[in-house]
């Protein structure tokens, strides 16, 4: 009788401790949905700040490759109508050798200066709405902008001595020469948030004050090019991201 009121008392606890452990599984296997449908801008809209640009000639699509291509002549973005949360956002970039900018490995004043906004939940189309603005900069991709006071915990060690919303990156050398196809990730998940430069964690942070906004690609300075933007959707219990240093 004892032996046979333990088996039933051992049954009982692995039976309540299997959905403890699945309530905290991570991310789940769903798929990617590609953001940019390679056809046409649905569900984004093209800004500038400058009056005398249309933003409709500063932001467009490559006609046989299908890319997105902003030109970079002047301030402005490429947005998306909906706001999105807990995702993984994967997109490749890479910035484009014109005639303007012929140079592989360009030096500091040959500017190639874009991004990747997100957390936008500002209506008003400003340059720049608050928000985390993810680096693409030449030399400089995956540093961290908290744009308009954006508040995100982030290392210490990590902030910019020159500038308290900068962030730099915690591993150089990981972008590929100009002309080349790069593959970015920005992982939000709850407050988290990380980023990865051609597979290489390069940024995290903690407490967002928000989890959730529309995203932008940016336009600021050279030409710029973005393909195979998808969103995977996250779920379950939000993860810590690795430590990025």
């Amino acid at each position: 009788m004892f032996c046979q009121q333990t088996l039933t008392i051992l049954a009982v606890g692995v039976a309540v401790l299997v959905p403890l452990k699945k309530a905290e599984a991570q991310p789940t296997n769903a798929k990617a949905t590609p953001l940019f449908n390679g056809k046409n801008f649905d569900g984004w809209y093209k800004y500038s700040s400058d009056k005398k640009v249309n933003a409709e000639d500063l932001i467009v699509m490559d006609p046989f490759e299908k890319h997105i291509i902003i030109k970079g002549t002047a301030p402005g973005y490429l947005i998306t109508r909906k706001s999105y949360g807990n995702y993984e956002m994967n997109f490749e970039w890479r910035w484009a050798l014109t005639r303007e900018a012929p140079v592989k490995n360009p030096t500091a004043n040959q500017q190639r200066k874009s991004g990747v906004l997100f957390h936008i939940n500002s209506e008003e189309d400003i340059i720049w709405p608050q928000s985390i603005q993810a680096h693409l900069d030449y030399g400089r991709a995956g540093d961290l902008i908290l744009v308009k006071g954006f508040k995100l915990s982030l290392k210490p060690e990590r902030k910019d001595p020159q500038n308290a919303r900068y962030f730099l990156r915690s591993h150089d050398g990981v972008e590929k020469p100009a002309g080349d196809w790069n593959q970015g990730t920005i992982t939000c998940h709850g407050k988290f948030v990380s980023i990865k430069v051609n597979d290489t964690m390069v940024m995290a942070g903690r407490e967002a004050e928000t989890g959730s906004g529309r995203i932008a690609l940016q336009s600021e300075a050279g030409e710029i090019h973005f393909r195979n933007i998808t969103l995977r959707p996250l779920e379950g219990k939000p993860v810590d991201p690795e430590k990025d240093d």
